[in-house]
């Protein structure tokens, strides 16, 4: 039985010696992603304020994580709120607070005369495959790079929710969705 285990220690500590050695090493997040948040947060597209904290790095698992990772819970100098916290990195708040100015306030204020006030993301980070397929290549959500919206709620109140207002919704409602999700595709990654 002793001379059994022997050979699968010797390979054990094999295994160990390469690790510490770095031959077998654990893969890493491509450098233009740490980059890309760099250079958001030296031309100051995000600012930290009561909405948005900085927190602390994710790293991992695998190579899923970000440097500067934020919490946020509002955009649009905090005028849009989010339904709960979000993590989310330096690139995809300013795309979001972008498509928000440029696209989404327009079109609420054109269907409906108010403007948007809050926002129901429905997932940002996770470590996971593009579109939960098994798999296929990360997710940019496994990046901070990317969100999920599932709905809007207007200054009165008024729901507009992405998953029955697509199909079924009056015509001011699918107009404002296909305008604003349409226009989101073309312009940043809000979806994976």
């Amino acid at each position: 039985m002793a001379r059994s285990v022997w050979p699968l220690f010797a390979l054990a500590a094999g295994i160990l010696a390469l690790t510490g050695c770095g031959v077998v090493e654990r893969p890493q997040r491509p450098a233009w992603r740490a980059h890309a948040e760099n250079i958001c947060l030296s031309q100051k597209r995000v600012r930290v304020s009561s909405y948005i904290q900085a927190t602390k790095a994710i790293d991992g698992p695998s190579i899923c994580g970000l440097e500067h990772p934020f919490h946020l819970t509002a955009l649009q100098e905090g005028a849009v709120t989010l339904k709960g916290k979000q993590t989310l990195g330096c690139p995809m708040i300013a795309a979001l607070d972008q498509w928000l100015a440029q696209v989404v306030q327009p079109a609420a204020m054109q269907r409906f005369g108010q403007p948007v006030v809050e926002l129901t993301p429905v997932h940002t980070f996770a470590c996971r495959p593009a579109n939960n397929r098994p798999g296929a290549r990360l997710s940019e959500h496994s990046f901070g790079n990317a969100t999920d919206i599932g709905g809007f709620r207007l200054a009165d109140g008024r729901q507009i929710v992405i998953l029955r207002d697509w199909s079924h919704g009056g015509e001011a409602e699918r107009a404002f969705l296909r305008e604003t999700i349409r226009s989101e595709e073309h312009t940043s990654e809000l979806q994976s």
